[in-house]
């Protein structure tokens, strides 16, 4: 199968088991917007004030290759 084919499939759920998958799949999105917000604001904290303020500043120290201040995301 080449990678620009596309398989498709369906899965049958139960009607009692939909309540409980959705449950499971709201919370896991929560817990990983609340995860993302912490690390954002952990990010944030660590700015100056001129990087917070100043746009090319800020995208100069903060790199996605973390070339300058090195700041990873675990």
């Amino acid at each position: 199968m080449g990678h620009r084919e596309w398989e498709e499939d369906r899965v049958k759920l139960p009607a009692a088991g939909f309540a409980c998958l959705r449950k499971a799949i709201q919370d896991a999105d929560s817990a990983h917007k609340e995860k993302v917000s912490e690390m954002t604001q952990d990010c944030w904290k660590t700015l100056t004030r001129k990087e917070q303020t100043d746009l090319d500043v800020y995208r100069t120290a903060h790199r996605p290759s973390g070339r300058s201040r090195g700041i990873r995301v675990a």
